[in-house]
C-alpha cells in the first residue's frame, strides 16, 4: 500500500500539468485555426511583411526590396531578408498571389513554433542515458527498484509537459501563427544551441555560426542565442569559442556587406537605423509589471532551475546546465528593449523559451547532481539534504509552470473591434479558466475575425477601385489587395523623426490630389502634422468601413489654363472651381477654387514671418466685394521652398451668400502677409476667375447650416425630410465622379444628375460581431418588426437585412437600422453619424 501512495505521489507533478496543458494545447489549435482561416493581416505588422513578400513574388530581386524609401514600392524593411525567403518559398507551395504570401508567412511562424519546441525538448535532454541510469541507480540506493524507475518515467513526463506548456504561454499562443519574424529567429537560434553542444564535444562549429548568423538575419536583436553561445563555450573551451565568434562574424559581416552594396547603401537604413526608435522606459517598466503579474510563477520556476544550476557540482566535461541560465540572463536583456516605441511582448519570446528550458532541464540536473553525490564520498547527511532539494524541486517546479497558465490577458475587446484594452483605456488580467477565460476569448476572436473579414472585404474592392498607390495608416489595408501603399506610418514617422525621410514629395502628391484613396485606422496613427493637415484640407471623408474612415481627394474641377504672377516670386499657372450641386452655381452653394502654383527659385513667402496667406474675394460684375475667405498658403506645410520645381494645388473653400443673385460675379486672389497684401491692391496683381451664378435651387438645412443642392434637397424630401434623413451633417462634397451628401439618417451620392441612396444600414452591419439572418425565428425583435412595418416609410428602409438579439436589439435594413433602448424606446438609429464615426455632434472634419 505504502508503495501504491508513493508511486501515486511520483506521478503528482505529471498529473497536475497534464489537465491545464491539454487545456492550453487546445486553445492553441483554436487560436491556430482562427489565423490559418482569415485571408486578411491581423494587425499592422503583418501588412508591411505581406507587401514586402509580394513585392519579391513578382519579381523585384531581394537586394532591391532595401531600396530607398520614398520611392516604389515605399518600403521600409526592418528586418533582413531570411523570414521573406522563407515565406517566398513556402508561397509558391500555397500558390496564391495575393492571400498566398499571407498564408505562407503564417506557416513560417507555425512551423517555427513547433520547431522550437522540439529544440526545447532535446535542450532540456542532455546526457540523456546518463541522467536516466543515474537517478535510478540512486533512487535503489534509498527507496526501491520501482519507486526508481516510476520517478523516471514521471520525470520524463513532466519534462515533456512543461515543454509543451510553452505554448500555452500567452504571447507564444498570440504569436504562433501570425506574418511575423519572431518565432523563425527564436526557432534558429534554440537550433543554434542545439548544434552548439554538439560541437562542444568535438563538432564543427560550423553548422552552429550558420544557424546563429541565419537566427541573425531574421531578427538582429534576437540576441540571447549567439551572446549565450559564445559565453558558455569560451569557459568550455575557449579556441572554439574564437573559431565560432570568427564563423559567425564572417558569414554575417560578408551577407551584411553584400546587402549593403547591392541594394545602394540603403540596407543599413533599413534594418539598423529605422529600427532605432527612443526608449521610453516607462512604457517598458508597464509591460514588465503586467507580465510579471500573471507569469510570476514561471520567473520563479525558472529562478529555482538556475539556482539548482548554479550550485549543482560540475560534472566532466563542463557546465552544461548554465547554457540556458545564459540564454535566460540574456533573453532578460534583450526583454529591456521592450521599452522602444513601438515595441511588443515578442520582445519577451526568448526570455520565456530560457525560462521553460530551465523549468524542464531542472529534474534532470537535480537527478544527476544527486547521482554524482552518491558517487563520490560526501557525507550521508549532505546526500540527504541534496534529495531533499531534489524532492521539492521534482513537486514545486512543475506546479509553478502549471500555475504561470492559470492568467492570461484577453485578445479581443468585448465591444468594439479592437484589441482588449486599446479604447477601454485599461487590460486587468484573467483567469485562463472560468466565466470569461481563453476559451471565451478564442470564441470572440472568431467573431471579431468574421466581422473584419466582411469590412476588409469591402475595402480590398474600394482599394483595387482606386487604381493607384493609396495612403494608410495599416499598410496590410493595401497589401491585402494587392496594392502598393504610398506612406509606412510608423516606420516613415520614425526616420523622418531623425531626419532620414523626406516626407516633401508625399505632401506635393498629396495636395495635388495624386493619392486617390486615405484609408485611416485613427487620424493621428503616427501621421505627422502635415499630413493629417493635408487629409482635412485637400480631402474629405467619405464614409467609413467598419472601424476605418475613408478619404478621397476633392475634386477641383475642370481646369483653366491662365497665367498671372501672385507676387512674392509666385505664379498662378491654372485655376479650377469645383462643379455646381445643381445645373448651375446657386446662392448658399459652398465652392472651391483651386490654384495651380509654381515659385520662383527664391520666395519671399519663406522668409516672411508666420508664411503668406491666399485671399479669395467674391465680388459682383461692379468689383464691389462681397466675402472673403483667407487660408494660409498651402494650409501652413508645405512653403515655396518646398515644392521643388513642381507646380502645387492650393484649394480654398469659400460659402457663396445665400442671398445671392443669379448673375455674374468672380473669384478675385490675392496674396497676404501679416495682414497686408505682398503686392500693391491693383486690379493688375489680383486676378479675377468668373463665377456664373443662377437661381436659387437648393435650401440652408439645420442647426449647422449646411447647404443642400437641389437634386440632393428632393431626396431629402422625398424621403421625409427632417422625419427621415434629418439634419445634414456635412456639406455636399465633391468627389471625383460624384457628390456626396450626409444626414443624421441617411447619406446620398449625386452622379450624372442621378440621386443614389447609400445602402449605410448594409454597410454598418458588416461591423456586427453577432448579425443573424432572417431565416432564423426570433421573438425578441417584434417591436423592432412592428416599427419598420408600421412607420409607414418602409419603402425608405429597403429590404431586410439581418439583426441582433441580446442586450443590444437591432434591426438592420438595406438603409437603416432600427433599435431598442434599454429604456424600450424603438428608433432608427443616426447611421449617418455611425457611417462617418461622427458621435456626440462631432462636426464633419472639411472644409
Amino acid at each position: 500500500m505504502a508503495l501504491v501512495l508513493r508511486s501515486a505521489l511520483t506521478w503528482l507533478p505529471a498529473l497536475l500539468l497534464a489537465p491545464i496543458v491539454a487545456a492550453e494545447l487546445l486553445f492553441f489549435a483554436v487560436r491556430t485555426g482562427n489565423l490559418l482561416s482569415y485571408p486578411y493581416p491581423l494587425d499592422y505588422g503583418e501588412g508591411p511583411l505581406l507587401a514586402q513578400v509580394q513585392v519579391l513574388r513578382a519579381g523585384t530581386p531581394i537586394w532591391a526590396l532595401y531600396a530607398d524609401p520614398d520611392a516604389p514600392p515605399y518600403a521600409v524593411v526592418n528586418y533582413p531578408p531570411i523570414y521573406h525567403l522563407a515565406a517566398l518559398a513556402l508561397s509558391y507551395v500555397v500558390d496564391d498571389e495575393t492571400s498566398g504570401p499571407l498564408l505562407a508567412g503564417r506557416l513560417v511562424s507555425l512551423l517555427a513554433t513547433l520547431g522550437c519546441v522540439a529544440a526545447l525538448w532535446l535542450l532540456s535532454q542532455s546526457q540523456k542515458a546518463e541522467s536516466q541510469q543515474g537517478v535510478v541507480n540512486s533512487s535503489r540506493q534509498l527507496r526501491a527498484p520501482q519507486s526508481g524507475f516510476s520517478v523516471q518515467r514521471s520525470a520524463f513526463s513532466a519534462q515533456a509537459l512543461i515543454v509543451l506548456a510553452f505554448l500555452g504561454l500567452p504571447i507564444v499562443r498570440e504569436w504562433s501563427a501570425v506574418m511575423r519574424v519572431d518565432m523563425l529567429g527564436v526557432c534558429l537560434g534554440l537550433w543554434g544551441l542545439v548544434l552548439v553542444r554538439q560541437a562542444a564535444a568535438g563538432g564543427s562549429v560550423l553548422w552552429p555560426a550558420l544557424l546563429l548568423a541565419l537566427s541573425l538575419f531574421v531578427k538582429p536583436s534576437l540576441l540571447a542565442a549567439p551572446a549565450a553561445s559564445l559565453l558558455w563555450l569560451l569557459f568550455r573551451d575557449w579556441r572554439r569559442a574564437i573559431r565560432l565568434g570568427l564563423a559567425l562574424g564572417g558569414i554575417g559581416g560578408l551577407t551584411f556587406a553584400l546587402l549593403q552594396l547591392a541594394s545602394g547603401g540603403w540596407f543599413f537604413t533599413h534594418v539598423v537605423t529605422a529600427n532605432a526608435n527612443p526608449i521610453d522606459w516607462l512604457l517598458g517598466a508597464d509591460f514588465w509589471d503586467r507580465q510579471l503579474a500573471i507569469l510570476w510563477p514561471l520567473f520563479a520556476a525558472g529562478a529555482l532551475g538556475a539556482a539548482l544550476g548554479l550550485i549543482a557540482p560540475r560534472r566532466a566535461g563542463g557546465a552544461e546546465q548554465l547554457l540556458p541560465v545564459y540564454y535566460a540572463l540574456f533573453g532578460a536583456v534583450v526583454a529591456l528593449g521592450v521599452g522602444k516605441v513601438g515595441a511588443y511582448l515578442n520582445y519577451f519570446l526568448e526570455l520565456y523559451a530560457g525560462l521553460v528550458w530551465l523549468a524542464a532541464q531542472t529534474l534532470n540536473a537535480t537527478q544527476q547532481t544527486i547521482n554524482e553525490k552518491r558517487l563520490s564520498n560526501h557525507n550521508v547527511s549532505l546526500q540527504r539534504i541534496f534529495f531533499i532539494v531534489y524532492r521539492l524541486s521534482f513537486f514545486l517546479v512543475p506546479a509553478l509552470v502549471a500555475a504561470s497558465l492559470l492568467r492570461y490577458v484577453p485578445l479581443w475587446s468585448e465591444t468594439y473591434l479592437k484589441p482588449y484594452g486599446l479604447i477601454e483605456g485599461r487590460s486587468p488580467a484573467r483567469v485562463a479558466f472560468g466565466g470569461y477565460g481563453v476559451w471565451q476569448d478564442l470564441r470572440r476572436e472568431a467573431e471579431v475575425l468574421a466581422a473584419l473579414g466582411r469590412v476588409n472585404a469591402a475595402l480590398v474592392d474600394e482599394v483595387r477601385a482606386a487604381g493607384a498607390p493609396i495612403f494608410t495608416d495599416l499598410p496590410g489595408i493595401a497589401a491585402q489587395a494587392g496594392q502598393l501603399a504610398r506612406h509606412q506610418a510608423f516606420e516613415h514617422r520614425q526616420l523622418h523623426d531623425v531626419g532620414l525621410w523626406d516626407q516633401r514629395p508625399l505632401l506635393r502628391a498629396m495636395a495635388n490630389g495624386r493619392v486617390p484613396l486615405v484609408v485611416l485606422d485613427y487620424l493621428g496613427n503616427w501621421l505627422t502634422p502635415e499630413m493629417m493637415t493635408l487629409i482635412t484640407r485637400r480631402y474629405a471623408q467619405d464614409g467609413s468601413r467598419g472601424p476605418y474612415d475613408l478619404y478621397r481627394p476633392v475634386d477641383s474641377g475642370a481646369p483653366a489654363v491662365m497665367a498671372f504672377d501672385l507676387g512674392a516670386g509666385l505664379r498662378v499657372e491654372g485655376a479650377a472651381l469645383t462643379r455646381p450641386g445643381g445645373a448651375a452655381y446657386s446662392g448658399g452653394e459652398l465652392v472651391a477654387l483651386t490654384l495651380d502654383l509654381r515659385s520662383a527659385e527664391t520666395s519671399a513667402c519663406d522668409t516672411v514671418p508666420g508664411g503668406c496667406e491666399v485671399a479669395v474675394t467674391l465680388v459682383d460684375a461692379a468689383g464691389q466685394p462681397l466675402t472673403e475667405s483667407v487660408l494660409p498658403l498651402l494650409y501652413g506645410v508645405l512653403p515655396p521652398r518646398d515644392w521643388a520645381s513642381e507646380a502645387v494645388q492650393h484649394m480654398q473653400p469659400l460659402a457663396l451668400p445665400p442671398d445671392l443673385e443669379p448673375g455674374a460675379y468672380a473669384l478675385r486672389v490675392a496674396l497676404r502677409a501679416g495682414g497686408a497684401d505682398v503686392t500693391p491692391l491693383k486690379d493688375a496683381t489680383r486676378a479675377a476667375i468668373p463665377l456664373d451664378v443662377g437661381d436659387l435651387t437648393g435650401r440652408y438645412l439645420g442647426e449647422g447650416g449646411y447647404f443642400v443642392p437641389a437634386p440632393l434637397l428632393e431626396a431629402w424630401l422625398r424621403d421625409g425630410d427632417y422625419d427621415g434623413p434629418g439634419d445634414p451633417i456635412t456639406p455636399a462634397v465633391p468627389f471625383k465622379g460624384f457628390t456626396a451628401q450626409c444626414f443624421q439618417r441617411a447619406c446620398y451620392r449625386l452622379a450624372e444628375g442621378a440621386v443614389e441612396r447609400v445602402a449605410l444600414g448594409s454597410l454598418l452591419s458588416l461591423a456586427e460581431t453577432d448579425l443573424l439572418t432572417f431565416d432564423s425565428s426570433d421573438n425578441g425583435i417584434n417591436p423592432l418588426m412592428d416599427y419598420y412595418d408600421t412607420t409607414g416609410r418602409s419603402a425608405a428602409y429597403g429590404e431586410l437585412v439581418g439583426f441582433t438579439r441580446g442586450p443590444r436589439e437591432v434591426l438592420y435594413t438595406t438603409y437603416a437600422r432600427i433599435e431598442r433602448s434599454p429604456e424600450g424606446e424603438v428608433r432608427a438609429a443616426n447611421v449617418g453619424e455611425a457611417y462617418l464615426r461622427l458621435p456626440g455632434g462631432v462636426p464633419y472634419r472639411w472644409p
